[in-house]
Parts: C-alpha cells; structure tokens; sequence
C-alpha cells in the first residue's frame, strides 16, 4: 500500500521480490527469486491566486474586485481537483456578484464559499473567476483565502505568494 500525498513526481517505480526457503526434503539447493515491478503515473495540482485590482490594493465603496484562481495540472496521470475559496472576511464589506465561471468543472457558491471540482487530463489549465462590489459595511479588511483540497498552493504570476488576496476598503470624503 503506498500514499502518495503530497507527490511532486510524475511517477512512482516500486518492485517487490519474494523468496521462500527450500522445503525440507527437496532435491532443489535453491528457489529461484521472483521479482514483480510496478510503475505507477502520479498526477497533481496545483493553485494560484490573483485579483484585479491587485492584492494589498486601496479599493472604493462601489468597486468591483474580480479574482482568478488558475487549477494547474502536474504529473504524468488524470487527477480529480478542487479547491474552495472561503469569503468569510471579504462579505462582510462587499457583495457577491453571482457571476462565478469555470473554464472546466463544477463551479458553486454556497453562503461563504466558492466551491470548484474537475477532472484534470494531463497539461490541462482551468481558470475560475467571479467577483464581489466593495460597500464597507464590516471591518473594511476583505482577505480572500482559496484552500486547494491535496494539491499545492504557488505564487501566482504577480507573485502572490500564498493563495490569498487582501484589499483594503475606504470611504470617500463625507461618506458615512
């Protein structure tokens, strides 16, 4: 039995041998040794995160942010992905927008989360992307946080580096 989690190669080689020893009273000095090899492809994901505007941004009551997650195939084998995106800290000062789209798979939105699932063939790339309008109302900190299930987070193109996004909200002059 192997567990593979975590497996950044594109294959796995594995050979078991077996021997037993001579039964008593047999005419054989020896049992000849039997050797099985076993190559097993491994296929992974990976996930990046950006947004527009871009993370650490100043963003306006009104704006609307739109974020991308990119689900990247690795490996040498078909995989099932998914990841999910929780927007806890983000609905507290903005609105989502309804507008969730996936390149490939099964994109869902339920409460405080966005949900993706698909198969993954070899090279594929699936992007997922919606987005939410900034109103303020909470603590004016939206952090956006995307949770791949077993595979890896890496920097996104503009480099950020860990999965999450965070923009600030301010109020225009004389707003409440």
């Amino acid at each position: 039995e192997f567990d593979l989690t975590g497996t950044t190669t594109a294959s796995v080689r594995n050979e078991a041998c077996a021997e037993a020893p001579v039964p008593a009273g047999s005419t054989q000095t020896e049992l000849p040794v039997s050797c099985d090899e076993a190559h097993v492809e491994v296929g992974g994901f990976t996930v990046s995160k950006t947004s527009d505007p871009a993370s650490a941004s100043e963003v306006q009551v009104g704006e609307v942010i739109t974020y991308s997650v990119e689900v990247r195939h690795t490996g040498e084998a078909d995989v099932l992905a998914s990841f999910q995106d929780t927007l806890t800290e983000v609905l507290d000062d903005a609105t989502y927008n309804g507008d969730a789209q996936a390149s490939a798979g099964n994109v869902t939105f339920d409460d405080d989360s966005l949900t993706w699932n698909g198969n993954l063939a070899v090279g594929d790339i699936v992007t997922v992307t919606y987005s939410v309008t900034v109103t303020a109302e909470g603590d004016k900190k939206l952090l956006n946080v995307v949770l791949p299930d077993g595979g890896e987070c890496i920097p996104a193109p503009d480099q950020n580096p860990d999965c999450k996004t965070t923009h600030n909200a301010v109020t225009p002059p004389g707003s409440p």
